[in-house]
């Protein structure tokens, strides 16, 4: 094999095995759907263009009466629903059991006012009225201690009858901006 042993083979070689490498790694993971599949549709209005390119391409829906909700998740993420019926949590993979591991996106609903939800809240950085979904928001960016390499927190808090709404995740994720752009309540 004279090719390999002189310098341009072996860089061919290198640059073969590369190439190969990098197609293998940047092809997506096969996922099972959950539920309906869901298209992008159009694009948030928060997120960059270049956080839109992280977007998943599939997206299922999880539907829940209990929590008078429709809301898209990336399909492929594991959904879990509160046994107080009144929590989703979100994760890109089932966590062990007894595991601290935080949730990517969480759903929160509770009786009450929005301002009486920004009492609890402590460490609060921004609160600010956005248009999202068709609603008037809060967003609530905040810090935890909980899990401080996360960065930040955003919530996104609104009400709808007697009742605050909350839909939260991490500082500059594309994931959340997509899902708040897309919550629906069943009322």
């Amino acid at each position: 094999m004279p090719f390999i042993h002189n310098r341009m083979g072996i860089t061919l070689c290198v640059a073969a095995i590369a190439a190969v490498l990098l197609g293998a790694g940047c092809q997506k993971q096969g996922y099972q759907p959950n539920s309906g599949a869901l298209d992008q549709g159009t694009s948030p209005t928060s997120p960059s263009s270049d956080a839109m390119s992280t977007l998943p391409t599939k997206w299922a829906e999880y539907r829940s009466d209990k929590l008078g909700i429709t809301i898209p998740y990336p399909e492929g993420w594991y959904v879990e629903e509160g046994s107080d019926q009144q929590a989703l949590d979100m994760y890109r993979s089932r966590p062990p059991e007894d595991s601290d591991m935080p949730a990517l996106i969480w759903f929160e609903r509770q009786p009450g006012s929005i301002e009486g939800y920004l009492q609890q809240l402590d460490e609060v950085v921004q609160d600010e009225s956005v248009q999202r979904a068709g609603k008037m928001m809060r967003r609530i960016s905040r810090r935890s201690d909980l899990f401080d390499d996360l960065g930040l927190s955003v919530q996104y808090v609104w009400i709808e009858g007697d009742e605050v709404y909350r839909v939260g995740g991490f500082q500059d994720d594309p994931i959340l901006e997509y899902i708040v752009d897309r919550i629906e309540v069943l009322r």
